[in-house]
């Protein structure tokens, strides 16, 4: 029994009988009334999200055929009962409904959410299951065919059963006509006809036994108005292969299969095409209308099919069910309904912002809007909020940022290439992130806020990479150059190498006439990821074209290191030596702090690798010094990394395992999502696993760095080389 009490106590407490309370535990009453329910909860004593529970399972009763509403009035229930297709998913929403609805000081629940998103249905689906499961009147009033709001008390009179009069005696009526039984008026489609707001609350007022349900792509914004925003269904996160068991628990999938089987009743979901379905319900962002459509075509193409078809922005989203309202039938009329209902500078900012991908910051939407025309940012960025055309979500390094479904967002593109602003906005999208990446690629050297710099990065990294894909079609290839070199340490770091070196090939192709300085910098850079995932010969061959141009003394100690480096690699000690020292005199007579700790790092490494401690330690310290003075925290991170190595090869495990402290405190500090940064710091725990005895952890640990620097791309050979001596022992331990 419930919360240990017998069936006789919970009849004392609940004012129940005890057969009563026999047949709910046995199931023998299969539609539980209201005030059954009310007196379960208080005499159960039951916590808010326990009586939420209870109210979801109390609604699985059959449903009604319909709702009773009287549909003398045209506009009331017109096209809304809930058709013959299965209702799936939004279980959390549909308690949450019947909660507000039964909670006696929210008396209007307002449903928002962008278009598409399925507002009407849920509503519908969660008043039909009211009024299977309590004794409650439920009157739906279509709104989108009302065009004044002056029409709409009248149409609520209508469906009600009221013949209109003056509007105080109607509200008298209504008072006497909605004081008869509980009643749930479901106002759908409000958006258009915010200026009836008040009317709603005279409606309140007019009788204490009513209550609200209203749909709107925006807040009403009056009195009591409680607000619950409808959100996509959940997608599945997608990886490589996917199966049935990736797929099947997201309600975006259900909701697609059980449409697709609508079309063609011999449609099954299979571990052939589960990636498709669920490539298609990312890229129609869990809309259920932009999913029922796509559903639709399952007779004559298959899931892999209707996804080509959208990546190559094809039409598929066409030709919706013709029992619906016409703004319903395809996603492009559902959104036509919003965008008509924005006034012109909302129309003009959301079309420019539909060039951002992934998201933008309030700086981004500036940079964009002011690309053709004045737009009161702020103001209008909050109405697009409102109005669930763009939504408000915190980025990665603490901004707030803005976002788009992607569907809406492909609207918006198609939208701004027929105003003829394509052009424009894009040169200022491609400008903003020109600028936003050298920010950020001075902060990497500077010191200065080198882990929000990371972060920022991260969250435009769609935006930049399609800056970069823009900027080739330009006449002018320096600001691709430019771009593709600011970028080279944040695809380093986050380990994004191929595609790093992929930008950097295209940028050097095309920017094969530019000045000799923008050439070399770019050169660097792809000499740089060249020897990162191993390509030592194209490496070579990169950094001295970069020299051989000529570049500025900052340049040129930045390509002296990457060819001490190359060096290293190749086991030519003496050119890295020589190629490292020149660069620390040039760092001295430039102070020049952020190279000269570079190069003494270096140096630093080259030691090691002889076997000679001492002098990998003193250019070590030195260098983190100077990394320090600097604030640099990812040069003092790899010293702090190196210097632990020199101890660990000496012996001392204890500053060894005190470095390797200091090491991680700094990584977690800068990048804590960095692969490389990450299997650095495992190396170091690993190690002292090993001649700790401890070699079963030492395996794990040496198996799941290897992972990530492979998942990084990262050809680090020597690191690898050093360490599997280390790795061949604890594996022998093992057996």
């Amino acid at each position: 029994m419930a919360r240990g009490l017998t069936q006789e106590l919970l009849a004392e407490r609940t004012g129940l009988s005890v057969r009563g309370i026999s047949d709910l535990e046995r199931g023998a009453r299969n539609i539980p009334q209201r005030e059954t329910i009310l007196r379960l909860i208080d005499g159960l004593e039951l916590p808010r999200d326990e009586q939420a529970l209870l109210w979801s399972v109390a609604q699985r009763a059959p449903r009604p055929r319909g709702l009773p509403v009287d549909a003398r009035w045209p506009f009331a229930a017109a096209g809304l009962t809930a058709g013959p297709d299965a209702f799936v998913g939004r279980a959390a929403e549909l308690t949450a409904i019947t909660l507000a609805l039964h909670d006696p000081n929210s008396r209007l629940l307002t449903l928002i959410g962008p278009p598409g998103v399925g507002k009407t249905r849920l509503a519908m689906e969660a008043t039909q299951r009211l009024a299977a499961l309590v004794s409650t009147e439920v009157v739906v009033v279509d709104l989108a065919p009302i065009r004044n709001s002056m029409l709409v008390l009248p149409a609520i009179a209508a469906a009600v059963g009221l013949r209109e009069t003056e509007t105080p005696a109607l509200l008298d009526r209504f008072q006497a006509r909605l004081a008869a039984r509980p009643t749930v008026l479901l106002l759908d489609n409000f958006e258009h006809l915010l200026a009836a707001a008040s009317v709603i609350s005279d409606v309140l007022q007019a009788s204490a036994e009513v209550r609200l349900l209203v749909t709107s792509r925006e807040p009403l914004r009056i009195g009591g108005e409680h607000v619950l925003p409808v959100p996509p269904l959940a997608t599945p996160h997608l990886t490589t292969e996917m199966g049935v068991r990736d797929v099947i628990g997201h309600e975006a999938v259900a909701l697609f299969v059980a449409r697709a089987r609508e079309s063609d009743h011999d449609f099954r979901i299979t571990d052939e095409n589960a990636r498709a379905i669920a490539e298609l319900c990312v890229r129609l962002d869990g809309l259920p209308l932009a999913l029922e459509l796509a559903a639709a075509r399952i007779k004559h193409l298959s899931p892999a099919a209707i996804a080509e078809r959208m990546a190559q922005r094809r039409p598929v989203l066409t030709a919706g069910r013709r029992d619906l309202p016409e703004r319903q039938r395809t996603l492009a009329d559902a959104i036509d309904w919003s965008y008509d209902l924005l006034r012109a500078e909302e129309q003009h900012l959301f079309r420019r912002l539909s060039v951002f991908i992934g998201g933008f910051t309030r700086q981004a939407a500036e940079a964009v809007a002011s690309a053709q025309g004045e737009v009161d940012l702020d103001r209008t960025l909050v109405f697009l909020v409102d109005k669930n055309l763009i939504a408000r979500q915190p980025g990665r390094a603490g901004s707030v940022r803005f976002t788009m479904l992607e569907t809406i967002r492909e609207y918006g593109l198609e939208r701004l290439a027929a105003n003829g602003e394509e052009a424009a906005v894009r040169e200022a999208h491609a400008a903003y992130f020109l600028d936003f990446a050298e920010e950020a690629a001075r902060d990497f050297r500077t010191g200065a806020g080198q882990r929000a710099a990371i972060a920022r990065l991260e969250d435009d990294h769609d935006n930049l990479r399609q800056a970069l894909a823009w900027a080739p079609e330009q006449d002018d290839s320096a600001p691709l150059l430019r771009l593709a070199e600011a970028l080279w340490r944040f695809w380093w770091i986050q380990g994004h190498l191929s595609e790093g070196q992929r930008w950097l090939e295209r940028a050097l192709a095309r920017g094969q006439d530019a000045l000799p300085g923008a050439q070399a910098k770019t050169l660097i850079a792809a000499g740089r990821l060249a020897w990162l995932r191993g390509d030592l010969a194209l490496a070579s061959r990169q950094l001295e074209q970069a020299l051989a141009l000529g570049p500025e003394p900052f340049d040129r100690c930045e390509a002296l290191n990457a060819v001490g480096d190359v060096a290293r690699y190749q086991a030519d000690y003496e050119r890295a030596e020589t190629t490292l020292g020149e660069a620390i005199d040039v760092g001295r007579a430039q102070e020049d702090w952020f190279h000269l700790a570079a190069s003494l790092h270096n140096l630093g490494t080259v030691a090691l690798d002889q076997g000679d401690h001492e002098r990998a330690r003193a250019a070590l310290e030195e260098g983190l010094g100077w990394a320090r003075r600097g604030n640099n925290r990812y040069l003092a991170h790899s010293a702090l990394l190196y210097l632990s190595r020199v101890a660990f090869e000496q012996g001392d495990y204890a500053r060894a395992a005190a470095l390797r402290r200091e090491e991680l405190a700094v990584q977690q500090e800068l990048a804590p999502t960095s692969p490389v940064g990450a299997a650095g710091c495992l190396e170091g725990v690993a190690l002292l696993a090993v001649v700790q005895k401890q070699s079963r952890p030492a395996a794990r640990l040496f198996g799941a760095m290897t992972t990530l620097l492979e998942r990084a791309e990262d050809a680090d050979r020597l690191e690898r080389k050093r360490i599997a001596p280390w790795v061949a022992a604890a594996r022998e331990d093992l057996g």
